[in-house]
């Protein structure tokens, strides 16, 4: 902790400067607002401090209904609350705010104060907040984390609302220093569909979803990592867990999981623990405060009612009620919680007789259920009679959320003319009061959450309702707004904010194309979410539902900008998912079709430069310049020149014409904003990358080396500052073939091993192909030439197999090398002779120059010709001259001045070699003109 002033009360610390919040030298996790809130009222303790003097200070200009000051001081209260020596701290006085009532010392501290040391920067999402004290359960979770270091797979199993998610958190949280912070919580809960499973622990990962399976990516993720997966709610998509965590487990040496599920997952490594119920009096125990009160069952449920009134204590007059209570539920900690939350309400007797009440009515002829099914069961049916009608209604609308949703989502779907939006607000925060739905304060927004089998409870009393269908089409209605507002208000901009968003969107169409579902808005939610799970990487699912909605789309709608959309939804993931295969082409050219058709300038941009990745991944110049062509046609209407400069510039360069190359990347770059349209980085395009990593090669080819250099620094810092791995990979790819080309071997492998992180993280697989064949380049140089054409074989082979012949190409050339460092001579030639056929096939003629010296060279070490030598060498340096390529034309010339031949040739070699060198105006300190210098200071005296 910094220096600065530190408020103390009770056991509590809390430093404003570094907004922390302590308890006996632990840190508590708050959200900001409830900081802000409780550091506020601290300043003013003993004073009341009225709503709209809170709700000024803590949110500002910003617009925010009483609801949410109420749910975040509940929750405050309750996280103050859960401390045995706490006390009561923020009072309520009706009608006028909220009051500090306890004593605070101020401190200064002008040196760190004695506390845990702070962990590093987590890499994921923070873990859900959980009650920062547990009651009963302290020697489970020493036990759990012991057995889950010791055989890093285990599962926690219980029934319904015993308290699994609550214990596997604190093992979690118990295990942050140990993992780094490297934890990831996955919520199965919201899933309806044993295939999301791998969607779910890709985007909890942050990997890119490519496919319908993505169990290798995220193995290929894991398998070198330290981390703990949390694994929450397993029990409904069962098969598909226990699948991946097997294949997980047995891959993944240092991956921890430990699960939440109703039943075991039966896998090779797993571990089970039994959660049972809380323990609870025996009838046989003497009823007195101190005796029950030892008791895990009855603290809870001392806790949970202290937090809902202030003056409940629990006494010899009232132990024996609450232990009847705690034992006839079993011990479940859910139902003890929600019966406890009535306490301020019927007093603790009449709470014993509601309960008893409704447990021999409800408890005939279910005598085979499990008791603790039938006390869940029943608590809910009990906490739901004791609402009031309005709170019912709320509540089963709820129902058709799924995950979190936010209080304008609960307003808007859940209100109608008889409970409006205000009211709606009150009702939910009412439910939380009685734990029928919980809140979340850790983020600025409050979002709120019915746990799985609440919400189950709560789908049934809606469907008994008849309004399913009414509230689902609200809901799928609702998200679909918002969805259409935010590609509104920020066209260009990436809507993950709404990540927390997306298992609504997910239900919502899973509704829409459902036969009770409403298809038109099944249409238009298919289209206005693939930019959101575009944004996610959640491709797989992105082509999904677009091919859903194509198959659906009526035949008026054929030829429309909905099928427009929908076809470049469709298309775009596939270049990802099923790399250059024809089926991608037709897609993507369908939308493109369709945009210039339709006069399109929305999707255009986007169709255009994914066809012309298909075509460049290819290598296929003809295709290049043909996607060139199309742009060009609609370039006039959309005034969209950098794009079309962009692309031209590409082209040049990988066709041989780097005058050209030169001349569009100056124009693309002055007319490409730095500041990035979100619509080209959601299919992996950057036009400035793409500009800046053929300009530098170009640069080099051209003999500017210096130059080159510091244009590859300054193209992967900008990809880097993107966030977005394809064009970072795209940048690290060409960066490290530049290092390569200039002989920086450090640098080079710098960023191959970046490369590797970055496609091996995001599942970019031809990236990935890519940076194994560079690796057998780096091979090669240091010696172990057999590892390297292994690695440059396996590479090659790869990418042919993808159709990326570009990257190929350079696979190929350095396979020839590591062929000819092996003194496979005619394998080198030959290689570079099918290379070379092939690239008079597809255009890409930039290569021919190298791959011509490099046929000459090899052929010299396989026959010894020397006329032949010479005059291989003669035709490449023909070329070098021809295509302006001086860096290759001095390599070419030091091969003739070591050639063997007769003086003259000799002669007019070194004196051609002077000339070439002094046509440099950089890169002295570099190999090549290094050991240029070397052979023209041994030049004989004339």
């Amino acid at each position: 902790m910094s220096s600065g002033n530190v408020l103390e009360f009770g056991g509590f610390r809390l430093s404003p400067g570094e907004r922390q919040l302590s308890y006996d030298g632990r840190a508590i996790r708050l959200g900001s607002r409830a900081l802000d809130i409780l550091h506020c009222l601290i300043r003013n303790a003993g004073s009341i401090v009225s709503n709209e003097d809170l709700i000024l200070e803590v949110w500002g200009a910003v617009h925010v209904e009483e609801v949410s000051l109420r749910v975040h001081i509940s929750e405050l209260r309750k996280v103050l609350g859960q401390f045995a020596d706490a006390g009561r701290y923020i009072v309520n006085v009706p009608g006028r705010g909220y009051s500090f009532t306890a004593a605070v010392n101020h401190q200064r501290i002008e040196a760190p104060a004695p506390a845990a040391p702070p962990h590093p920067a987590a890499r994921f999402d923070p873990l859900p907040l959980r009650p920062p004290k547990l009651v009963g359960r302290e020697r489970e979770v020493r036990r759990i984390r012991q057995e889950l270091l010791a055989n890093r797979f285990l599962s926690i199993v219980g029934t319904g609302g015993i308290g699994k998610t609550t214990v596997a958190l604190a093992v979690a949280e118990s295990l942050l220093v140990e993992f780094t912070d490297s934890v990831v919580f996955i919520d199965l809960a919201p899933l309806r569909d044993q295939r999301m499973v791998t969607s779910a622990f890709a985007t909890a990962l942050g990997l890119p979803v490519r496919g319908e399976n993505e169990t290798a990516s995220i193995i290929a993720a894991l398998e070198t990592a330290k981390i703990l997966l949390v694994i929450d709610n397993c029990e409904h998509v069962i098969s598909a867990v226990a699948e991946l965590t097997e294949k997980i487990f047995e891959s993944a040496s240092h991956v921890h999981l430990l699960t939440t599920t109703r039943e075991p997952l039966r896998v090779q490594g797993e571990q089970v623990h039994r959660l049972q119920g809380l323990a609870f009096p025996p009838e046989d125990e003497v009823m007195t405060a101190e005796a029950v009160g030892a008791y895990p069952a009855v603290s809870l449920f001392v806790e949970r009612a202290r937090a809902q009134t202030d003056d409940f204590q629990l006494t010899d007059e009232n132990a024996a009620v609450v232990a009847q209570i705690c034992r006839r539920l079993d011990g479940l900690a859910l139902a003890i919680e929600l019966a406890a939350g009535r306490v301020a309400s019927f007093g603790v007797q009449g709470l014993a007789g509601y309960l008893n009440q409704r447990f021999r009515i409800l408890n005939r002829g279910r005598r085979t259920a499990h008791p603790r099914h039938q006390a869940l069961r029943l608590t809910l049916d009990w906490s739901y009679d004791l609402l009031e009608d309005e709170e019912k209604i709320v509540l089963r609308r709820l129902s058709v959320f799924a995950g979190s949703f936010s209080l304008d989502a609960a307003e808007e779907i859940a209100s109608d003319s008889s409970i409006p939006c205000h009211d709606v607000a009150e009702f939910l925060s009412n439910l939380v009061d009685k734990s029928l739905v919980s809140a979340d304060v850790a983020h600025d927004e409050v979002r709120f959450r019915l746990l799985d089998t609440t919400r189950e409870y709560a789908s049934e009393r809606l469907k008994e309702a008849a309004e399913t269908s009414i509230f689902c089409r609200r809901h799928a209605g609702y998200y679909l707004s918002l969805l259409t507002q935010e590609a509104r208000q920020r066209p260009d901009e990436t809507v993950a904010h709404l990540r927390r968003d997306i298992d609504n969107v997910r239900v919502a169409l899973d509704w829409s194309f459902s036969q009770a579902g409403d298809l038109d808005i099944g249409i238009l939610l298919a289209i206005a979410a693939a930019d959101l799970m575009t944004d996610l990487s959640l491709l797989a699912e992105c082509t999904k539902w677009a091919a859903i909605a194509l198959e659906r789309l009526p035949d008026d709608r054929w030829g429309t900008h909905a099928e427009m959309a929908l076809s470049t939804h469709f298309a775009m993931p596939l270049l990802f998912m099923r790399g250059n295969s024809e089926d991608v082409r037709q897609a993507i050219d369908r939308a493109l079709t369709l945009a210039q058709q339709l006069g399109d300038t929305v999707f255009w941009p986007s169709t255009v430069s994914a066809l012309f990745a298909f075509q460049l991944r290819a290598g296929n110049i003809e295709g290049m310049l043909e996607t060139i062509r199309r742009a060009e046609m609609m370039s006039d209407r959309l005034q969209n020149r950098g794009v079309i400069e962009s692309m031209t510039c590409v082209a040049a360069f990988f066709s041989g014409n780097l005058s050209m190359n030169r001349h569009h990347a100056v124009r693309a770059l002055a007319a490409l904003p730095a500041k990035r349209s979100n619509s080209l980085l959601r299919i992996g395009v950057d036009h400035r990358i793409w500009t800046y990593s053929s300009y530098t090669l170009a640069l080099w080819i051209q003999g500017f080396p210096d130059q080159a250099k510091d244009m590859a620094r300054r193209n992967v810092e900008e990809a880097e500052a993107l966030g977005n791995p394809v064009p970072l990979s795209t940048a690290l790819v060409w960066a490290s073939v530049l290092a390569l080309w200039t002989g920086d071997m450090d640098l080079a492998e710098q960023r191959i091993d970046r490369l590797v992180a970055c496609s091996t993280r995001s599942a970019l697989l031809p990236f990935r192909f890519v940076a194994e064949g560079h690796k057998g380049i780096l091979a090669v140089l240091k010696g172990d030439v057999e590892a390297g054409v292994q690695l440059l074989e396996t590479g090659a082979s790869k990418l042919r197999q993808t159709n990326s012949r570009l990257q190929e190409f350079v696979l190929l050339t350095h396979l020839a090398q590591a062929y000819a460092a092996a003194g496979r001579y005619r394998d080198a030639r030959d290689l570079v002779d099918a290379t070379l056929e092939r690239i008079r096939e597809t255009g890409t003629h930039v290569y021919r120059t190298d791959l011509m010296h490099a046929r000459a060279v090899y052929e010299w070490q396989e026959n010894g010709n020397p006329d032949r030598y010479r005059a291989g060498l003669q035709q490449a340096l023909a070329q070098a001259r021809t295509d302006g390529a001086l860096s290759y034309e001095l390599r070419i010339l030091m091969s003739l001045v070591k050639a063997p031949g007769d003086p003259v040739s000799s002669e007019h070699a070194f004196a051609s070699l002077q000339a070439t060198y002094e046509r440099f105006t950089e890169g002295f300190d570099g190999p090549d003109l290094a050991e240029a210098r070397r052979m023209l200071d041994r030049l004989p005296a004339a």
